[in-house]
């Protein structure tokens, strides 16, 4: 590859939210500056990288699916995408995605009290 570091890059409209989880789903990594992005890219397990100076979702930095790059480390940030390794764990941060049935129990079991 003798191209630009950023040849493989795709630079997109903002797109309908099916679209944008298919894509996002099928992605090596992820550069965003969107808090919900890194947040979905955790879920979707697929590597980011956040280009802001501070991060709302520190636990994805913790289990370095979610690499926060300052300004000042821009330059960096080919190498750093070409050097990321995948992590081997995946910790579920965010629940098991079985909240509204837990919800729906607990309100069975409390109501069926009264």
């Amino acid at each position: 590859m003798n191209g630009s570091p950023y040849d493989r890059l795709r630079f997109l409209p903002p797109l309908p939210y099916f679209d944008m989880l298919t894509l996002l789903s099928h992605s090596q990594a992820i550069l965003t500056d969107s808090g919900g992005i890194q947040k979905e890219a955790y879920v979707l397990s697929v590597p980011c990288f956040t280009l802001r100076e501070e991060t709302e979702w520190h636990e994805t930095v913790a289990t370095r699916w979610n690499t926060l790059v300052k300004e000042k480390d821009l330059p960096l940030l080919p190498q750093l995408v070409k050097e990321r390794k995948k992590p081997t764990k995946h910790p579920s941060l965010f629940g098991e995605g079985d909240a509204a049935t837990l919800i729906v129990e607990t309100l069975k079991r409390e109501f069926s009290r009264s």
